[in-house]
């Protein structure tokens, strides 16, 4: 999820967990919200009650039985009770069923009784099941028992109707012969006979369907407030997961170091932890305040990689920067020098955040003159540069001198373009085995690639969960367009990065033996 735009890699399964363990309170919200509004809406509705009754179906047909005759899609029983089903729901039928359910369906009409109301097929049975709903009990054991009723009747009806029209057509051909008297004519004989036959099949019709089970019981269908909450649980999770993905793709800032690494093309010289709040709160610096802690372990290891890529080049004015605000470079500027000095380095801190300067807080030298007045002629290098105390006990000693920026100055930017800096910057170099020099964000003000141009390597500060994508790409970008050769990039804020083994590391740091570290 953290790859940038164009990167052909995608996303594994480790990466969608993380996800989720970063969006947790979305998806926590969404397991909560809608469960709860799911169980509010059902105790806002009104309650419904459900009743079935019991149709049975007769597939024999009396007359073909009598006649001799043969329906071949009478074995067919799925076909069938589908027929009886769609007879069921005519709209014949359903204002029968209101009739005989006389005041409980007060007010409706023939669709709204379909709606309130359902037939389905039993299975393994030739029974159909007439389902009703309705705001009581009684109601809807009305309207279930009316259903099936009427739906026998029209049945019937349906049934007898042709024998009844033939009925009566024999009956009035035996009249006629009556009047002539002819009632011992053979034709009169068989006109009897048949319309015997004819009154025998009609009542035997009339039994293909019967009401077997009457609607006596009428639970509650709904709301069902258990019911909906485990649903709504289900949906809010799967909701809360969607939002959260839909959140993690609109927001484009880098959580990974491996991002990084692919966008800017530098090799990655440290991981460094969040400062404890103790010391960020009071503008304290861990190499200084909690020298055996892991976190000043951390810029121990950024000395010792820094020393490793510098072997050839040689640099001794680093320029410390980052993309943007707040991202740590003051900070790492500051405890890497304590670092170098503790390691036997004479090292010479600058601030050159001409606009925002931080270093004067680490090291208690606020309202001092520094840089501004140097270049303003106001002050001399030798009386501004101050020499500070880096605890060190060790065999090898080094030295620590920072030079603040002092006042702060509206002509920042045409300060630092000065050759009255050139200047600056050659004596320091010549007076201290390292310069590290803290500028200003690159993607802020112009300052830092200017300043590429008159160092001899710089160090890019970035912090995760922080720069953006674009930011990251147009910081490459930047990068690419400075003079100064790159020796690498430090991540900050690397303990918000799942793969981070800050615990284990401080838990394994604190158990060893302190002498002799620096």
């Amino acid at each position: 999820m953290d790859g940038l735009a164009g990167t052909p890699e995608a996303p594994s399964l480790r990466e969608y967990l993380q996800v989720v363990q970063r969006r947790k309170w979305i998806i926590a919200l969404g397991a909560v919200l809608v469960p709860f509004a799911a169980i509010v809406i059902s105790f806002l509705q009104q309650p419904t009650y459900g009743a079935s009754a019991e149709v049975l179906i007769n597939r024999d047909n009396i007359a073909q039985t009598l006649t001799g005759t043969v329906d071949p899609t009478a074995s067919d029983a799925t076909r069938v009770l589908a027929t009886q089903v769609a007879l069921a729901r005519l709209p014949d039928v359903a204002q029968r069923a209101i009739a005989l359910a006389g005041p409980e369906a007060s007010g409706l009409i023939p669709p709204r009784f379909l709606r309130r109301t359902s037939v389905t097929e039993k299975p393994d049975a030739d029974v159909l099941v007439f389902t009703a709903k309705a705001p009581s009990q009684r109601g809807a054991e009305a309207l279930a028992t009316s259903y099936a009723r009427a739906f026998v009747d029209y049945r019937h009806r349906l049934d007898t109707a042709a024998l009844k029209r033939a009925l009566a057509e024999v009956d009035l051909q035996l009249k006629k012969l009556r009047k002539s008297s002819q009632t011992g004519s053979p034709l009169f004989s068989k006109l009897a006979s048949s319309a015997q036959q004819l009154q025998t099949i009609q009542t035997l019709q009339g039994a293909n369907a019967s009401v077997i089970k009457r609607a006596e019981t009428a639970p509650q269908v709904s709301p069902r407030p258990r019911r909906n909450a485990f649903i709504g649980l289900g949906l809010g999770i799967i909701l809360g997961i969607v939002l959260a993905f839909i959140v993690e793709a609109l927001d484009t800032r880098i959580r990974s170091t491996d991002a990084i690494v692919r966008q800017l093309n530098l090799p990655l010289l440290a991981r460094i932890p969040s400062p404890p709040g103790r010391l960020a709160q009071h503008n304290r610096i861990a190499m200084l305040e909690e020298r055996h802690g892991p976190h000043a372990e951390a810029f121990r290891v950024l000395r010792t990689n820094m020393e490793f890529f510098n072997l050839d080049l040689q640099a001794r004015t680093i320029l410390v920067t980052s993309p943007m605000s707040n991202e740590g470079k003051s900070t790492t500027a500051a405890n890497l020098a304590v670092a170098f000095a503790r390691a036997g380095r004479h090292v010479l801190l600058v601030d050159l955040d001409l606009r925002r300067p931080t270093l004067d807080k680490f090291f208690d030298l606020r309202g001092l003159p520094g840089v501004v007045d140097v270049l303003d002629g106001d002050a001399s290098l030798d009386d501004v540069i101050a020499e500070q105390a880096t605890d060190d006990r060790s065999e090898v000693r080094g030295s620590l001198h920072v030079l603040p920026a002092g006042r702060v100055a509206s002509e920042a930017g045409e300060l630092l373009l000065t050759r009255g800096l050139n200047s600056l910057l050659d004596r320091l170099a010549k007076q201290a085995d390292i310069v590290l020099i803290d500028s200003p964000p690159m993607l802020n003000v112009g300052d830092a690639l200017g300043l590429s141009a008159r160092v001899d390597a710089m160090l890019v500060v970035v912090r995760l969960n922080q720069i953006k994508r674009t930011e990251l790409k147009e910081l490459g970008r930047m990068l690419d367009s400075a003079i100064a050769p790159k020796l690498g990039f430090v991540v900050t804020g690397a303990d918000e990065e799942p793969d981070y083994g800050y615990t284990g590391y401080a838990t394994y740091y604190l158990d060893q033996p302190r002498e002799g570290r620096v």
